[in-house]
C-alpha cells in the first residue's frame, strides 16, 4: 500500500528544470508527461503468497492480464489508474483473492507546478500518475484443519504478520519523517493502523466462520 501523497518541493533544481523545459526539453514534455520520464509507463510488482508455490491471475477490469507460474515473482505491468483483482490458488489450500489499488504517485503535481500542464494531461490519460504497491501478499488457508488448535495457531501467524508488516511501515514513515511534515506523517500512521486493524478484523471474523474436520464430521 502507498500511502499518502507525496509533493515534489520548489527549489532552485525544479526551478532550473523549468528553464530548460522551456527550452530544450519541450517537446519532451509535450510528448511524454512529467511523470512518464520519471517513472515510466510500467510498474514491478511482487507477487507473494504464504505459503508459496501458489499459482496466480491478475486481472484489471475484469480482463486477465498476467499470469504468475509460482510464486514468489515479479511482474511487470502498465501504469493504470484502475485496480488490480489478484486470484491465487495452490493444491491442498483455499483461493484467495485481493484488490490493489492505484495511487497517485505526486508528479504529476510536480509536473503542473513546474508548468508541465500538457505533460500532466498525458499522465492522466496513460495512468502513468498512478503506482501499484512495489509487493502484493496473500495469505492461503488449509482447506482442512485437523483441529481447532491447529486453525488458530494459523490465523495468530496471519494476524501476526499482519502486525508486523504494519509496525514495519510505521517505523518507515518515522524514520524519514522531516520536522516540518510531523503532521502528514502522523495521518499516514494512521492510516496504516487502520488498515492494518481492518485487516486483522478480517481475518479474526473469517477464523469464526471457519470449521475444523472433527467439527464437520
Amino acid at each position: 500500500i502507498t500511502y499518502g501523497i507525496y509533493l515534489m518541493p520548489q527549489t532552485s533544481k525544479y526551478s532550473s528544470r523549468r528553464y530548460l523545459l522551456a527550452t530544450s526539453l519541450v517537446s519532451v514534455t509535450l510528448l511524454s508527461g512529467c511523470a512518464t520520464v520519471i517513472k515510466g509507463t510500467t510498474n514491478d510488482i511482487a507477487v507473494v503468497t504464504d505459503p508459496g508455490g501458489a499459482q496466480c491471475v491478475i486481472e484489471r477490469e475484469g480482463k486477465q492480464i498476467m499470469t504468475v507460474s509460482e510464486t514468489p515473482q515479479t511482474v511487470n505491468l502498465p501504469r493504470d489508474k484502475d485496480p488490480l483483482t489478484v486470484t491465487c490458488i495452490k493444491d491442498g489450500f483455499e483461493s484467495n483473492a485481493e484488490i490493489v489499488e492505484a495511487s497517485f504517485t505526486g508528479y504529476t503535481v510536480g509536473n503542473i507546478l513546474i508548468g508541465g500542464g500538457i505533460g500532466a494531461v498525458v499522465d492522466m490519460a496513460t495512468g502513468a500518475n498512478s503506482e501499484y504497491p512495489g509487493e502484493v501478499k496473500l495469505y492461503l488457508l488449509p482447506t482442512t484443519f485437523g483441529s481447532e488448535a491447529e486453525r488458530d495457531a494459523r490465523f495468530d501467524e496471519i494476524q501476526d504478520a499482519i502486525r508486523a508488516e504494519a509496525q514495519a511501515e510505521i517505523d518507515r514513515v518515522n524514520n524519514n519523517c522531516q520536522a516540518n511534515d510531523a503532521d502528514r506523517c502522523a495521518s499516514k500512521v494512521e492510516f496504516i493502523e487502520k488498515q492494518r486493524d481492518e485487516e486483522i478484523q478480517k481475518w479474526e471474523d473469517k477464523r469464526l466462520g471457519t470449521e475444523v474436520a472433527s467439527a464437520a464430521e
